[in-house]
């Protein structure tokens, strides 16, 4: 991808997790992640046993997350 095309959608991902109400700040703090993550920044790449460890079960990929999720992340919060 382009250095225009990534500029571009971590925009657009920085004022989507706005529009679902994530304060300013922090949704830049994901872009950034996304965006070292997407560059392939070695930091993300470690596999811990911390999950498993922690909660019992096995790890899950994104793409499972993803899906198990997708009717969630799909859904505007509900504001109060």
């Amino acid at each position: 991808m382009s250095t225009t095309r990534q500029k571009r959608a971590l925009k657009n991902y920085r004022k989507r997790l706005s529009q679902r109400g994530m304060p300013a700040p922090l949704a830049a703090d994901l872009a950034k992640e996304y965006a070292l993550i997407g560059a392939g920044h070695p930091a993300f790449g470690v596999v811990t046993d911390t999950v498993p460890r922690l909660t019992g079960q096995p790890a899950r990929s994104v793409d499972q997350f993803a899906h198990d999720y997708a009717q969630a992340l799909a859904t505007p919060p509900q504001q109060s």
